[in-house]
């Protein structure tokens, strides 16, 4: 849950639900399990009813898809394309601050956007079950996670990897030659030109493979669209680099029930994140 009120109020209605129906407590597993098990239930039916309300405000954000980072042709603008993230994710998620960013630009987005994000990504709760429980179309719910997964990353990038005092990297002073592209093939001789130009005619352009992976991460792409971002790769290093960082956003994300301590005080009791912890870990283990 992204708002502490929530959050609080889920908790609680837990607790009384669990005394109105303390009759029905068997003891076939532990209190904790049985609280966890109607916290689970408490969250899913606040989804539903989220999921009867339709926002346009949700399908319209970020409707340009950072379209300024691309050039008209349909490749990343080399100046704007991704930056290799240093400190590693293992790394940086054994700091406190971080987490306190993450949730910084988690708050950025829309709160529906939001929650679609962490069902899917936190929670690894199944394309159809989100669009089931959301009231949402497959293709509206494609779109809003190609969205909230762009922003995220942009805002992490942004706010921390790129952000010297967090101990983050930034990139050099932008060369445009062949000499400072970090491709594998990068035109530096005649054969690699070739091979550039015969690859990039064959291979989706860089804002329709942005699209493609983040749909790989929800669903299995051909074998025959495996190939072909295998060899865009080798004359984009910015592409490669934006699916390493969704994969690395996945891993954030399905980390938040462990590091809910690393959050601000003001956002959850002591009492709820424990409850929430549990009962992220309960789903997970069903």
């Amino acid at each position: 849950m992204r708002r502490p009120e929530i959050a609080e109020d889920l908790v609680q209605e837990t607790f009384f639900a669990a005394v109105r129906t303390s009759g029905s407590f068997r003891g076939k597993s532990s209190e904790r399990s049985w609280l966890c098990s109607i916290l689970k239930n408490k969250i899913c039916d606040y989804f539903r009813k989220l999921g009867r309300e339709t926002s346009f405000t949700d399908l319209e954000f970020l409707n340009d898809e950072l379209s300024h980072k691309f050039v008209p042709q349909g490749f990343w603008n080399h100046e704007q394309g991704p930056l290799e993230w240093k400190p590693e994710a293992e790394v940086v998620m054994h700091r406190a601050e971080f987490w306190e960013t993450f949730r910084n630009c988690l708050s950025k987005l829309p709160e529906r956007v939001a929650d679609v994000l962490m069902l899917r990504e936190m929670e690894e709760m199944e394309t159809e079950q989100i669009c089931r429980d959301l009231n949402i179309s497959p293709n509206n719910l494609w779109v809003m996670l190609l969205r909230a997964r762009m922003a995220l990353r942009e805002c992490l990038e942004m706010n921390w990897f790129k952000d010297p005092s967090t101990g983050g990297w930034m990139s050099e002073e932008y060369d445009p030659s062949p000499e400072g592209n970090p491709s594998v093939l990068a035109r530096r001789i005649w054969l690699q030109t070739a091979l550039v130009k015969f690859i990039g005619k064959r291979t989706p352009k860089c804002r329709e493979v942005v699209r493609t992976l983040s749909q790989s991460m929800d669903s299995k792409l051909s074998l025959r669209m495996g190939i072909k971002l295998r060899l865009h790769y080798l004359i984009c290093v910015w592409c490669q680099r934006y699916e390493k960082q969704l994969r690395e956003l996945r891993k954030f994300a399905s980390s938040v029930p462990d590091h809910l301590n690393d959050f601000s005080a003001d956002t959850l009791s002591p009492t709820a994140k424990e409850w929430m912890k549990e009962a992220l870990r309960e789903d997970r283990r069903e």
